[in-house]
């Protein structure tokens, strides 16, 4: 496993990324440290475009998740309450 270091048109700073597959299952990972933001698109479906098709979920997330942040506040992107616990 590797991990690479490139500069992004829609990001500020370096960006790490790592993408990577079993057969049946893709992975797209990419880490902004300088803006303390992170996506991981996973599928549970091989194939020949599986990268494309994790490429453009991520910029879909790249396009709407600042505006959520934004919303909810940079102390929690999404604040704990929010999801179910278990007993």
């Amino acid at each position: 496993m590797s991990w690479d270091v490139a500069e992004v048109d829609w990001a500020k700073g370096r960006c790490l990324w790592h993408s990577g597959a079993t057969g049946d299952w893709f992975c797209l990972v990419h880490i902004l440290p300088d803006e303390d933001y992170a996506t991981c698109v996973v599928t549970n479906s091989g194939g020949k475009d599986c990268d494309q098709a994790c490429q453009a979920v991520h910029l879909e997330l790249v396009e709407r998740a600042p505006r959520v942040r934004e919303r909810v506040g940079s102390a929690a992107f999404f604040p704990q309450d929010r999801f179910p616990t278990r007993p």
